[in-house]
């Protein structure tokens, strides 16, 4: 199949499933599921909307792997390698992904609210508008990330790295940043209303795009 009409019948699956409304027509591969839950290795593998809630996937090999709409909840994927998968609008509440490897993956409208990410490496991960309140982020590597937009309410961000990460809109309401390195980071318009900040001090109702401590 020439690379034009490999295009045109992507383009028109998706064009399928945004007019019809069902993901099901992208189904995850068998044979790749087969692999992940044989060898515990599947890159670059498809697993579209598949289904893995409370899955022990424990330090597997997923990079590259294409996860949209997968359903992880109370999934173990700590010390996985996620480095570059793709999780749109993945269903990852009270996912533990201790220590694991989210770097430049993209997880845009993903729902990781109340999931344990201590220590994992989300550097340059896209994370537009996904939600991680209530997560453990603690000591996560978050530099240069895109949480524009993202949802942080009530989230552990402490000693989290987040040099040049952009935060513009994103919901800290509650967040504890308490010694978080935010060299760079771009906050416009975030919402910082009762965060902890940096030095332990807690943000007035003023704090829109910085923190401002109520006298």
């Amino acid at each position: 199949m020439g690379k034009r009409m490999a295009i045109r019948l992507i383009l028109f699956v998706w064009t399928v499933v945004l007019v019809t409304g069902n993901p099901a027509l992208l189904a995850f591969d068998e044979n790749d599921l087969s692999r992940l839950l044989k060898t515990g290795s599947c890159q670059r593998c498809d697993l579209l909307y598949v289904e893995l809630a409370g899955t022990d996937l424990h330090d597997v090999q997923l990079q590259q792997a294409m996860l949209s709409g997968a359903n992880l909840q109370w999934a173990n994927l700590a010390g996985a390698n996620l480095d570059g998968a793709v999780l749109d609008g993945a269903d990852m509440r009270n996912v533990s992904l201790m220590s694991a490897d989210l770097g430049k993956s993209f997880i845009r409208q993903a729902d990781l609210s109340q999931s344990d990410l201590q220590l994992a490496d989300l550097e340059g991960v896209y994370a537009v508008e996904a939600d991680f309140s209530w997560s453990n982020l603690c000591e996560a590597n978050l530099i240069a990330a895109n949480l524009n937009g993202a949802i942080l309410v009530g989230t552990n961000l402490r000693n989290a790295l987040l040099h040049r990460a952009n935060l513009k809109g994103a919901y800290l309401e509650k967040a504890d940043l308490t010694g978080a390195e935010l060299g760079s980071a771009y906050l416009e318009g975030a919402y910082l209303v009762d965060a902890i900040w940096t030095d332990g001090s807690i943000c007035g109702k003023k704090s829109i795009g910085a923190c401002i401590r109520e006298e």
